[in-house]
């Protein structure tokens, strides 16, 4: 049924149910990169290939929370450098002409090209798109170091897990076919059980280094270093599969039938190039390609024992491969392989960190990293955390302590230097501890249970600029501590942590409102503008991660059991200062300060007083009344601070006194707050809510601002642009949003959007509802909706779509009011339509000549979003319409029945006037076909959506899930792909140009299109409330067991409904031309039909007793039996050619298929009426225990005489139906109709034989076989139906009994012959056809009987 229904929808309703259109604004938001990003990106690619390090050479990061999309046109600039200069040198690719590049190698545009790359990796978290790994391949294979290096950081920055993806469904990023080089890399000189371990290679470097010994090993003394010195200055790499071949000088070769093994010592005394040495391997052992990376990779390490320099940069290149490797998402196997060869590998690290021998701050500091990288690793998924227990990174208590012990040292070691790898190493460590932190294993507990506290505070005190990052890294920690461990506030407490935490935000404070004013000079310029940029925005991080800190932290000034001190007083004073300066500070900051002082407050409501007397409080209201900021952080967190306050008598009236709910408005109304509202629209709306929830005062206040938010976006004027300015977002806040390309109309649908969710949210409180209702905001509500620019774009259906959700919130307490609103709204636009239709004089609606200037589409398209409105399922709803239609509204409904009855025979024009001329493709009849199943997949969801009933029998249903159901339909307005389209309402001025003369020929014929769209989804929603109306008449009687009366607003609909239906049966159209005249007519009253038939149909399996009861009562089914007998006798009055007998089955199918296109004006209602009659004669669809008893109660006094009870009424129904179709039955010509019309006749003729027989036939099958003798009356009534004697016997013999109705099932169930089902159809039709005369005769007098 639904699939059927769903089939039938117009175009833009199938569209919205099938998925193919946005249900939500389809706006590109974010879209478009910010200016200066695009001015960057646009000056890079505009430079010439070869000189593209010139434009790069002065980037750094200045912009606030990156978007990798935004730089997705740099990265494929990046791609065609590569495939440019990369793609085709011999010495990446590693092939036998490995020398013979003629270019030189481009080091220095590949450092400054992975250089940019890495730092805008670094900077945005959306960067999972990224798909240029495959040049990373040739750049590993560069004997370059420094591009070795460059290259693994740049891939590090994109597979880096940080410690906020930790507990986070994110999806991680691998590097593919990259893994198996970074193994090779990783690998290094060997493992530790050849003497080759990490460690042992990096300590025997720095020590020959420090010692000066000389490079030669045979001038070592200590013959252990020796030893150390020349395995790993030696490549030793075997060749599996391969034949044996000789090498020269120098080398040996060991073979077997198998393998070979290369064999080189002391390559460190070899001169030549990395390349120049892999080239005579690769000539002397016939290296296979596949094998020739980890050749190299084995020369390279072993080739770097010629200098310590080298050697020290290929410990920094084994270190980050790990790195890469071990967070690379789809790298199991690989890391698998790397363990089961290096078991002891983290115990290495760890040597490394907490050794006492020189190494360099660069190597620690990356052994520091790859630790961390390993515990990020083992906490953020499950698969690599099984790879990873075989190492030791689930470390012992002992280890633990050292680096704890390592920490303290370097934290104290930096008072006295400010080296950065030092600075550097210090940060490793302390992102190392915040991983295990937050880190859900056992040694995060323990690390959280161990009493760090007094590690980190020292850090607070360091004030120098270049340690900010380390500060800001000890305060998250601290902050992470509070919030996973309840032990460490007090601990924190009673240390004098919450005054450094306030003296610390207060110096911060301070050094942004200087660094801001120093900005705004002048004075300073260039490099020092850079400095101060980078230090602004490391400080406001700091202060974003003090104030939340400050806020675990549980800090109470008004509590009585603690003295304030004068650090403690000066928190106020510093929020109030950003509060004062929160253009200066950013949405981010402004928030944090917000959520600090309601934490204060609900913690203390006490603490409120002396708040007021620092003067904070006014502070925030202040900042509120003179504008909010224009981001999402800023917006969400106002209403929670107006809660706090208003927690005491003197706050609330402080709120009363500011009009500080006023701020609402703006941000509903105001454009340079729309970009920002569609971030924070669901915690923001939350937040009003709750406020107006739990501030009873506000209530009253709050509804008449949503009212006038509601007036104001209505009052927008239809093409100009709203009151409001937008004002310049600041430079450094994250959530300011650029507001260009936002059109008017755009703006004003996003504003709706967002209203709809404020009244949706703010509506299930019954009090704020009761408000709303009562100052009349349903009527603003509706106003504003009816919009013609809202009514007719194409988003108008997802709008009305949304605004049922915030209906259905009044339909549980003030349905009646809604009702008025909706029926007083509905009979103004009918009115108008009506109007314009009489207006047209005879012209057809949808002709392509008539102007789109006459307005009669404007008021067409408003009724039908109205009616779209109505289209819920709520039974309370349904209740109070079907009430106010009986009473003060049934001019509405007659009205919107003259209407649909106009509308109806417009169809019928236009499908009349396509089917003498179609000119659809094949394929769009395919595409139409195709969409169908999806349709009919989404229809039951679609009407689910509507159905509050319905969700709730659903299981985890709520208001909440509902509520976020509505949200999830739009989340994504930034990633849709097409633009706000507004349908035209009047022609545009004509352009002299052929372009513009296409546009307008194009804008046209989409007008055109969806106004034809628009008059058949109108249609369909009159019938579905005409549907939902006749449902209702029965709600009171299926709510109760015992027998109840029609009600009286039901009657009055029930007369209205035939009344409706008689006048659409009755109309004789409007004048066309006379060819035209017969098929429009006979496809209008297939629509009548056809609408007839759904209004009927109570359920799928049921019919409307009290709207059968009143159409039988009208005379409205005997109507449609009369105009069946008119059109039946029409289409055998039609002349069809006859096909010859020497013509093919292929020839006669394509001509039958032909005519009964040709015919489609009369199969289509023909079929309709079948389906019809087949409903009134099947008794179990009219039949059920609870409303049988409304057929026998005449809904109104008339001529018509009604039986006694329901059985007759069915009897009845049956007679009169078979003798409208028996003369069809009969007739000679009817095997020659359609296969729809022939089977729906079979039906009825079935049903009706059955009679009222409710019996079960899933057991015929498997009848008995003895029984009853036939009897003659029942073997006489088969053979009437066109069966041979023996067959009627045999039946009835199968069946054992004289049923009829089961003997009639056997029979077609095994037809005597195989054949289609429309050749046994026609087949039957004939062989009744030879006995018109006779079978007409004895079918009369058994319906006489049975009257």
């Amino acid at each position: 049924m639904a699939t059927g229904r769903s089939a039938s929808m117009p175009s833009r309703l199938r569209q919205l149910l099938s998925g193919e259109g946005s249900i939500g604004p389809s706006i590109r938001l974010d879209a478009e990169p910010p200016p200066e990003i695009k001015s960057f990106i646009e000056k890079v690619i505009q430079s010439p290939l070869s000189d593209i390090a010139i434009p790069l050479s002065g980037f750094r990061w200045e912009y606030s929370k990156g978007n990798f999309h935004h730089w997705r046109p740099l990265f494929l600039h990046f791609d065609k450098y590569f495939k440019t200069f990369l793609s085709t040198r011999n010495d990446l690719l590693l092939s036998d002409k490995i020398l013979e590049d003629e270019d030189p190698f481009p080091k220095y545009s590949l450092l400054q090209i992975l250089r940019v790359m890495q730092i805008i990796l670094e900077n945005c978290p959306n960067k999972s798109t990224f798909d240029g790994l495959e040049h990373f391949k040739l750049l590993l294979a560069s004997t370059d170091p420094d591009v070795l290096i460059a290259a693994l950081e740049t891939l590090s920055a994109l597979v880096k897990i940080s410690s906020s993806k930790l507990h986070r469904s994110g999806k991680l990023i691998g590097c593919g076919s990259v893994n198996s080089f970074l193994l090779s890399i990783a690998q290094g000189w060997g493992s530790k059980e050849e003497g080759l371990g990490l460690y042992s290679c990096v300590v025997a470097n720095e020590r020959n280094q420090e010692e000066g010994l000389s490079i030669f090993p045979s001038d070592l003394d200590n013959n252990h270093k020796e030893a150390d010195f020349r395995i790993g200055s030696t490549v030793y790499f075997e060749l599996r599969g391969h034949s044996a071949q000789s090498i020269h000088d120098g080398t040996s070769s060991a073979t077997s039938s198998s393998s070979r093994v290369i064999q080189i010592p002391d390559l460190h005394l070899r001169k030549e190039d990395d390349l120049v040495l892999l080239k005579e391997c690769i000539e002397h052992y016939n290296v296979p390609p596949d094998l020739r990376f980890s050749l190299l990779t084995r020369v390279r390490y072993a080739h770097a024992f010629r200098s310590s320099r080298i050697c020290r940069s290929y410990s920094r290149i084994c270190l980050l491969a790990f790195i890469v490797l071990v967070q690379s998402s789809d790298a199991q196997e690989e890391l698998a392989s790397f363990f089961a060869n290096e078991p002891e590998y983290t115990n290495e690290l760890i040597r490394i960190v907490r050794s006492e021998e020189p190494i360099p701050g660069t190597i620690r500091t990356l052994a520091m990293l790859a630790l961390g990288a390993q515990l990020a690793v083992y906490s953020a998924s499950h698969d690599r955390a099984r790879i990873l227990s075989r190492s030791s990174i689930s470390f012992a208590v002992g280890n633990r302590m050292i680096l704890l012990n390592v920490l303290q040292k370097a934290v104290l070691s930096l008072k006295i230097s400010s080296d950065p790898s030092s600075i550097a190493f210090v940060e490793a460590l302390l992102q190392f501890y915040l991983l295990h932190i937050v880190s859900s294993s056992s040694s995060g507990s323990t690390i959280r249970g161990s009493g760090m506290v007094p590690t980190f505070l020292p850090l607070l005190e360091y004030t120098d600029p270049s340690h900010l990052h380390l500060v800001y890294l000890a305060v998250k920690a601290l902050q992470k501590l509070m919030d996973y461990s309840s032990s460490a506030v007090p601990l924190l407490r009673d240390l004098g942590g919450v005054e450094l935490l306030s003296q610390r935000l207060e110096l911060e404070v301070h050094h942004i409102l200087k660094l801001t004013g120093e900005n705004n000079s002048d004075m300073v310029v260039g490099e020092s503008l850079n400095i101060n940029g980078d230090q602004l925005l490391s400080r406001k991080r700091l202060i974003k991660v003090l104030l939340k800190s400050l806020g675990s932290s549980t800090y109470t000034p008004g509590n009585a059991n603690r003295s304030q001190s004068s650090q403690e007083s000066t928190l106020p004073a510093t929020l109030s200062l950003i509060y004062r300066n929160a253009d200066k500070f950013g949405g981010d900051i402004y928030y944090s300060a917000v959520t600090v002082m309601s934490d204060l407050i609900h913690k203390d409501p006490t603490s409120l007083t002396s708040l007021f007397e620092m003067g904070l409080p006014e502070a925030f209201l202040s900042s509120v009344v003179s504008g909010v900021l224009p981001s999402s952080k800023a917006i969400a967190c106002i209403p929670n601070g107006l809660g706090a306050i208003s927690l005491n008598s003197k706050g609330l009236e402080t709120v009363k006194e500011t009009s500080a709910l006023r701020f609402l408005v703006d941000v509903f109304t105001s454009k340079k707050y729309v970009l920002a509202m569609n971030e924070a629209i669901v915690p923001f709306t939350n937040a009003v809510e709750e406020l107006l929830r739990h501030v009873s005062s506000l209530r009253a206040t709050g509804v008449e601002i949503i009212i006038e938010i509601v007036d104001r976006i209505a009052c927008f004027g239809e093409s100009g642009s709203s009151s409001s300015s937008v004002s310049t977002a600041m430079e450094m806040d994250s959530d300011v949003k650029n507001i260009n390309g936002v059109s008017h109309e755009q703006f004003v649908q996003l504003c709706i959007f967002h209203l709809i969710i404020l009244l949706h949210r703010t509506m299930e409180n019954a009090e704020t509802s009761r408000l709303f209702v009562e100052k009349s905001g349903i009527e603003a509500l509706l106003k504003l909706l009816l919009r013609p620019s809202i009514a007719q774009s194409s988003e108008g259906v997802s709008i009305a779509l949304h605004s049922t959700i915030v209906f259905k919130g009044f339909t549980q307490h003030h349905s009646a009011s809604l009702a008025r609103a909706f029926c007083s709204s509905l009979r103004d636009q009918v009115k108008k339509a009506l109007g314009g239709l009489q207006d047209l004089s005879g012209t057809f609606l949808l002709d392509r000549k008539l102007s789109p200037s006459c307005g009669i589409f404007s008021s067409l398209f408003l009724v039908e979003f109205l009616l779209f409105l109505a289209a819920s399922k709520d039974n309370r709803w349904m209740t109070a319409l079907l009430s106010e239609f009986a009473n003060g509204s049934k001019d509405v409904l007659e009205n919107i029945g003259q209407l649909h009855r106009e509308i109806l025979w417009h169809i019928a024009v236009y499908e009349s006037g396509t089917l003498e001329s179609p000119n659809t493709s094949p394929e769009s009849e395919q595409t139409e076909l195709s969409s169908n199943g999806t349709e009919g997949q989404r229809f039951s969801s679609f009407r689910q959506f509507l159905d509050p009933l319905f969700q709730r029998r659903t299981s985890g249903w709520s208001a909440e899930s509902q509520f976020f159901d509505l949200i999830n339909l739009y989340r994504d307005l930034g990633r849709a792909s097409t633009g706000f389209q507004p349908r035209p309402i009047n022609d545009g001025p004509s352009s002299s140009s052929d372009a513009s003369g296409n546009r307008e020929l194009e804008r046209d014929g989409s007008y055109y299109t969806s106004c034809c769209d628009m008059v058949k989804s109108l249609s369909f929603h009159i019938t579905y409330i005409f549907q939902e109306l006749g449902k209702a008449m029965l709600l009171q009687s299926r709510r109760r067991e015992d027998t109840v009366n029609v009600s009286p607003s039901s009657k009055l609909v029930a007369s209205s409904f035939a009344s409706i239906s008689l006048d659409h049966l009755n109309f004789e159209g409007h004048e066309i031309a006379a060819e035209a005249s017969r098929s429009t007519k006979c496809l209008y009253l297939g629509k009548v039909v056809d609408f007839i038939d759904a209004v009927l149909l109570d359920r799928p399996d049921s019919c409307n007793p009290v709207l059968i009861n009143c159409f039988y009562g009208r005379g409205v089914i005997q109507t449609v039996l009369t105009t069946f007998d008119a059109t039946s006798q029409l289409l055998f009055s039609i002349n069809r050619s006859y096909s010859s007998p020497m013509e093919t089955d292929d020839v006669k199918g394509k001509q039958d298929e032909k005519e009964d296109t040709d015919h489609a004006w009369i199969y289509g209602p023909l079929a309709g009426y079948g389906k019809l009659m087949d409903h009134l004669v099947t008794s179990s669809f009219i039949l059920s225990p609870s409303t049988k008893h409304l057929l026998v109660q005449p809904v109104e006094n008339g001529n018509i005489p009604f039986p006694q009870d329901a059985e007759t009424f069915v009897k009845i129904l049956q007679s009169i139906v078979l003798k409208a179709v028996l003369p069809v039955w009969t007739h000679p010509l009817f095997t020659e109709c359609s296969y729809d019309f022939v089977t729906a006749l079979i039906s009825i003729i079935k049903h009706v034989y059955s009679g009222v027989e409710l019996k079960s036939l899933a057991g015929s099958s498997s009848a008995r076989v003895t029984g009853p003798p036939p009897s003659e009356t029942t073997i006489s009534t088969i053979v009437e139906m066109g069966f041979s004697r023996s067959r009627a016997e045999e039946a009835l013999r199968q069946v054992g009994s004289n049923s009829v109705e089961l003997a009639m099932e056997w029979l077609f169930s095994h037809p005597e012959e195989i054949q289609e089902d429309d050749e046994l159809a026609r087949a039957l039709a004939m062989s009744l056809g030879n006995s018109e005369s006779d079978t007409k005769e004895n079918v009369v007098d058994e319906t006489s009987r049975t009257d």
